[in-house]
């Protein structure tokens, strides 16, 4: 059944990306978002539903006005399409140059504004932190994994600056997610999920006072805190 599921969950991939190209021209040539990004909730969701995927929602109450970071623990690939699927602001992310080279998902990002980041290269990299800078200062939501990577033992890995910095930076607020086991479902080195429910919680959100290394070793502990109570 679990592989039924994913060849189900293939064949609408390959339908709804076919289907979608005239939504991706009129939205380039009006220079439209909101369209577009209401097609891949709708796509996400129908995704989770096809492959057996549920979500448990916690502390919803703490979600504050945007703008703000979202800055969650990474487990898996289910962790970043959920909050374009179940999130009720429309989310932006910081994601690497890769994605944005595969067909119709690398247009359908640049044109909702998504911030194409190059691993190991400073120069684009701080030009790309300085795009995230101006979405949030123009009120948008930003993602971004403040581990830079999924898991590969479910443990919490080394929080980077730049989600701290950039919370600095643009005085807005972070919001600290937890993915409890997402990772369960799907591993990282695995590309067949299991039906199954990934339980997400939302935690209080973070002030951006004081240094960016204070600003991590807090969020990295509230993260770290909350899936050890679980």
């Amino acid at each position: 059944m679990r592989f039924l599921r994913f060849v189900l969950f293939v064949i609408f991939l390959v339908i709804f990306h076919l289907l979608i190209t005239p939504l991706l021209i009129y939205c380039w040539l009006f220079k439209k978002e909101k369209p577009l990004y209401e097609a891949y909730r709708f796509f996400w969701r129908t995704s989770f539903s096809l492959l057996g995927i549920r979500f448990q929602v916690e502390g919803q109450e703490n979600i504050p006005t945007p703008p703000f970071l979202v800055t969650p623990n990474h487990q898996s690939y289910i962790d970043g399409p959920f909050f374009i699927s179940h999130f009720p602001y429309p989310v932006k992310a910081m994601i690497k140059e890769s994605i944005f080279k595969i067909p119709w998902i690398g247009q359908a990002l640049k044109m909702a504004g998504f911030v194409k980041v190059k691993r190991g290269h400073p120069l684009k990299a701080s030009l790309a932190y300085k795009e995230a800078e101006e979405l949030l200062k123009k009120g948008s939501v930003l993602l971004i994994f403040p581990e830079g990577t999924r898991t590969r033992d479910g443990s919490l890995g080394r929080f980077k600056k730049g989600a701290c910095k950039l919370g600095k930076l643009a005085g807005v607020p972070l919001l600290p997610v937890v993915f409890f086991n997402s990772r369960e479902l799907l591993p990282r080195g695995q590309w067949v999920p299991r039906p199954g429910k990934v339980r997400v919680k939302f935690l209080k959100p973070l002030s951006p006072e004081g240094p960016p290394e204070e600003i991590c070793r807090r969020l990295k502990e509230v993260i770290g805190n909350a899936l050890a109570q679980g």
